[in-house]
């Protein structure tokens, strides 16, 4: 799909957001490709703690001076890589393809995803522990998951989705004329947007719950109904939220959904900030040029206690953040966090900004972008492969032009001026 796409994105006029997280992007593929170069053994061994790999280098007899990369797990790093390339694609196709052909159809097709997610983790609550319903082995088995391994991720996913709820609800109410497919409408609307409610709270994320207010917050403010249409019926948002509430009873009281709160920041060597204290310690001998890409749980087991190992291993920070100190180093973190300060600048600019007439939905993708960017203090949710591709969706939303805009301008340049009787020229403005 990306090779499919490049030859139409080159032609393709790029606004300057869109440049910047092209070229964020590009810096972060060079920097984790320098990770995999091998690098003369003078200058490695000034790059880290490396210890670790000339012990090996000697207990095999290789000479310690060997050119080596910097990445301590370069297979890892190099699968790494190549699972990247979906949201990558997605981006580039939606950017090239246009808000015509593709931004505009997607007011539906994300809260449809999300409402099958929820469903799917409801399916794994109420039916039992089915492997027919699980995608992965190591899994939180008895959680409405959905697609993921665990429900923080599933919680993650469905808050995304569910401003985009919101915006269908905004554009409701804004045509409302009462009619058959309205009311049709409403009623899926109400029934997207409680699975994805139910889903949230059954999920029994801590930090899903904390996100869920300001998700909801922004969510009302996007469902609001346009000025000049508040005379419209409010039968949608009423319904909607009369089935929201239904949610929440229905899992604070259902014996089914016992999974609320599961997510613990008790100070252990498996909880978070047991975890966040190895991390720390890696990242103090690995910050200037990172271990490489997809090399964290091995790293990990070198630094952790021998004597609190169990059969449960930590594969990630659950930190984001705090992980790219220990993966990218200085290099790639600064890329990350300018990435993230460019989606801040989006945030503020597309919520603050009144002519856009796709504001509604951009809107709604800068607040799924927020959603990850504040769970990637206490998870990794950007590292798995749906939230991934979302996010890069949500992203493309934020930058890719409006047809409409671009349509005008076209039908500006092709408009013939008036000529004089006497004058058969035509000026082209």
């Amino acid at each position: 799909m990306l090779l499919a796409s490049i030859p139409f994105a080159v032609k393709r006029s790029w606004n300057l957001p869109a440049l910047l997280g092209l070229g964020l992007l590009a810096a972060w593929y060079f920097w984790t490709f320098l990770q995999l170069a091998a690098l003369p053994h003078a200058l490695w061994q000034h790059l880290g703690d490396r210890s670790a790999v000339s012990d090996g280098l000697e207990l095999m007899d290789l000479p310690a001076t060997t050119a080596m990369p910097i990445s301590l797990s370069p297979r890892e790093s190099f699968l790494s890589l190549f699972s990247s390339l979906p949201p990558v694609a997605i981006f580039v196709l939606f950017v090239t393809l246009g808000w015509r052909f593709a931004a505009a159809r997607l007011d539906w097709a994300i809260p449809l995803f999300g409402a099958a997610g929820a469903l799917l983790g409801l399916a794994q609550i109420l039916i039992g522990d089915s492997d027919y319903l699980y995608f992965y082995e190591i899994t939180t088995r008895g959680l409405p998951v959905g697609v993921f391994a665990n429900p923080n991720h599933q919680a993650c996913f469905l808050l995304m989705c569910l401003p985009f709820v919101a915006t269908l609800i905004g554009q409701l109410r804004r045509d409302w004329v009462s009619g058959d497919s309205d009311h049709a409408k409403a009623i899926v609307i109400a029934a997207i947007a409680s699975l994805i409610l139910i889903g949230v709270l059954a999920a029994g994320s801590v930090a899903g719950y904390a996100l869920l207010l300001p998700v909801l917050a922004l969510s009302f403010m996007l469902a609001r109904k346009p000025r000049a249409a508040r005379s419209a019926s409010i039968a949608s948002p009423a319904i909607v939220l009369v089935l929201m509430l239904a949610a929440v009873l229905l899992v604070a009281f259902s014996p089914a959904l016992d999974g609320l709160g599961v997510t613990s920041f008790e100070n252990s060597d498996l909880s978070r900030l047991g975890i966040w204290n190895v991390t720390g310690e890696i990242a103090k001998d690995h910050w200037l040029a990172g271990t490489g890409l997809g090399s964290f749980d091995d790293v990990y087991r070198l630094y952790e206690n021998p004597d609190t190992v169990t059969e449960k291993f930590v594969n990630h920070a659950h930190n984001d953040y705090l992980q790219a100190i220990v993966e990218f180093g200085l290099p790639g973190t600064v890329i990350l966090l300018a990435g993230v300060v460019l989606i801040l600048v989006l945030f503020v600019r597309v919520w603050t900004r009144q002519g856009d007439e796709h504001r509604r939905l951009r809107r709604a993708a800068a607040t799924a972008l927020l959603v990850l960017i504040l769970h990637s203090f206490v998870d990794y949710p950007g590292r798995r492969p749906a939230i991934a591709c979302l996010a890069a969706t949500c992203f493309a939303l934020l930058v890719v032009k409006g047809d409409s805009e671009r349509h005008r301008r076209s039908k500006a340049t092709k408009r013939p001026d008036i000529a004089s009787p006497t004058d058969d020229r035509r000026l082209v403005i």
